[in-house]
Parts: C-alpha cells; structure tokens; sequence
C-alpha cells in the first residue's frame, strides 16, 4: 500500500508541475495588458475550481480530489488566495475523515493530502 501511495503521490506532482507549467508560459505571453483580467477573474476561477473539487468528492473521485486541490495550492499566490485554500482542505479532510472508516480509498486520499499539505 506504500508504493502505490508513493506512486499516487509522485503521479500527482508530475501533473501539477506540468499543469502549472502550462499556466505560467500563458500568463506571461499575454503581456501587461491581461495582467488586470487574471486578478479580477481570480475569484470567480477559484470558485469554479472549489466547486469541482467538491462535486469529485460528492462523487468520490478521490484522486481528483487530490490533484484539484495540488493544482489549487500550486496557484494560490495571495494571501486572500492561500487563505480559502485552507478553508477547502479543512472542508475537504473533514468529509474524508467521516468516510475514512468505511472506504479504504477515502483514508489513503486522506493520507496523501496530509502530506501535500504538511509541508513536506
């Protein structure tokens, strides 16, 4: 159960790394001009992100869960940014903590975002 958490893990950082990779190139080619949009529309894609988190969940697609909330902390930047990240993780870990005890797949995501969001 260990490597293939390990394996979660690592597939997981393979794809924020490469998704986050997309965004910046992106970002940068649109110039100083688009650099107003993406702070006004920051909100509304944070809400959009959250609300597909939270429909995998509803769902119990779990390793969606997991990469959504790994892109979402690869993006945050602010402070108000960082700040409704956590408050999703907390949502998120106390829906899978009552699932846990029933669904092993439930307790292993748990696990793999402790860690993605222990810092280590």
């Amino acid at each position: 159960m260990n490597k293939r958490l390990y394996f979660l893990t690592a597939l997981l950082v393979l794809l924020v790394s490469s998704a986050t990779g997309c965004k910046k190139k992106t970002s940068d080619e649109a110039g100083g001009a688009a650099t107003a949009a993406p702070g006004a529309a920051a909100p509304a894609a944070k809400s959009t992100e959250s609300e597909a988190i939270m429909a995998a969940l509803d769902k119990k697609d779990y390793d969606a869960v997991v990469s959504g909330l790994a892109a979402m902390k690869q993006s945050a930047t602010t402070a108000e940014q960082l700040t409704r990240f956590e408050g999703l993780v907390d949502d998120v870990k106390i829906r899978l903590l009552e699932e846990a005890p029933s669904n092993p797949k439930a307790a292993e995501s748990l696990a793999v975002l402790r860690r993605l969001t222990g810092g280590r």
